[in-house]
């Protein structure tokens, strides 16, 4: 496999593996929302998915820059 290839395809793979994060993070979200405050061990489970995203974001040279702004909002 050329360079470029794999530049590419780990490219995807990490920009895969980010947006199943995110939607993990959206699915506890939505949880969080139709519980209300009863379960609050939720917001921590959310604490750590978002701690899971940042090394990532931090060390990923291939996501988009619109994904590494999102992050720092």
């Amino acid at each position: 496999m050329s360079s470029q290839n794999k530049s590419a395809f780990e490219q995807i793979l990490n920009t895969l593996h980010f947006l199943k994060i995110f939607m993990q993070v959206i699915k506890l979200l939505i949880l969080c929302f139709n519980y209300g405050r009863e379960h609050i061990e939720l917001i921590d489970n959310i604490l750590e998915s978002m701690e899971l995203i940042q090394p990532l974001l931090e060390t990923s040279k291939y996501l988009p820059a619109y994904l590494k702004h999102w992050s720092r909002m």
